[in-house]
Parts: C-alpha cells; sequence; structure tokens
C-alpha cells in the first residue's frame, strides 16, 4: 500500500510489517517487539488521515505514520472479536 506521503506499507506474511520510505531508502519492520499486537497479519487498509488499520488474529491495529505509534483495539474496547479478517 502506498502510503501517501513517500512510503510504501508492505506486509510480509506471518513476519510483520514493512515501513519503506522511498526519499530516505529506508525500512523499518514492525513486529511484536516493536508494536504489534501479532505478526499474523490478514488485512489492511488507510484511513482519511493516513492511518493505517492491521486487521490481525490478535486484534486490531493502528499505525499512525507521523508519530509511529502503534494502538492495539480488542474485544474489550468493543471489537466483535479479536481475530479480524476484513475491513469495511
Amino acid at each position: 500500500l502506498f502510503d501517501g506521503t513517500n512510503g510504501l506499507y508492505i506486509i510480509i506474511h506471518q513476519k510483520g510489517l514493512v515501513h519503506y520510505q522511498i526519499d530516505k531508502k529506508s525500512c523499518t519492520l514492525y513486529i511484536k517487539n516493536n508494536g504489534l499486537s501479532t505478526v499474523d497479519i490478514n488485512c489492511a487498509c488507510l484511513d482519511k488521515y493516513q492511518h493505517l488499520w492491521i486487521g490481525t488474529s490478535n486484534g486490531l491495529n493502528e499505525f499512525n505514520p507521523y508519530t509511529k505509534k502503534i494502538t492495539h483495539y480488542f474485544m474489550e474496547d468493543g471489537l466483535p472479536d479479536n481475530y479480524v479478517t476484513s475491513l469495511k
């Protein structure tokens, strides 16, 4: 997915999320140790603010590209299930 600024999001099956910044020619790998709730990613989409929403087998993750912060949402936050397979 193109991030809307100057980068790409690349989901690598069972490995995590890569954010590649084209202008800086640099990559950042996001895994469980640095923010994701799991590396088992099922789907992803961008919202109008360029935040990346990541549906996983362990909740919904919101990646803010400006702060690089990942926020997690689970059933206790109102999700119908922690296994998120599609985003609409």
